[in-house]
């Protein structure tokens, strides 16, 4: 298989309206576009819409997706997983309170993933890597603009806030 580069844009605020961020695939050593998503983004003067967190390239068994964390989307915001080689959509979770911080995978010894997704209202998700599924929340009390660090069995993630900052 061909060394790809997952990627995608912002909607930027000097445009001041709704707008469309691109996902895309490009050929790492080219620079062709295999393919490309567009979703809707919301305008908003306090914070860029669209990709802002690094895209997970899965492996083991989910290693023919790529998920992308999606901020100010029409449903607030959402994680989605892509097929590799298509670009089509394999599951969708919708973020309602958005998400700036990118997802982290971790795998059973099998090759079964669990993701790890934060949002900006401090819910901290472990979702089934191939299916979306939900499979547990944590409330963390405070908004994550970071993304979660996992070593071994070890989860470590900060929350940001006037009266909530905190490591966990």
């Amino acid at each position: 298989s061909a060394l790809a580069l997952y990627t995608g844009t912002t909607v930027f605020d000097r445009s001041r309206r709704d707008g469309v961020a691109v996902l895309r695939r490009l050929d790492a050593l080219t620079g062709q576009e295999a393919w490309k998503v567009e979703i809707k983004a919301k305008y908003d003067k306090g914070e860029r819409s669209g990709l802002k967190a690094s895209p997970l390239v899965g492996r083991e068994g989910i290693g023919h997706l790529v998920l992308f964390t999606l901020n100010k989307t029409e449903e607030g915001g959402a994680l989605i997983a892509l097929d590799k080689a298509t670009g089509a959509q394999a599951w969708k979770l919708p973020l309602p309170a958005g998400s700036v911080s990118s997802p982290v995978a971790v795998y059973t010894a099998d090759g079964r993933a669990r993701v790890i997704q934060a949002d900006a209202e401090g819910r901290l998700y472990l979702i089934d890597g191939a299916s979306g599924q939900v499979l547990f929340t944590l409330e963390l009390g405070g908004p994550v603009e970071g993304s979660p660090a996992v070593y071994n069995d070890v989860l470590v993630i900060g929350t940001s806030g006037r009266n909530n900052s905190r490591m966990y």
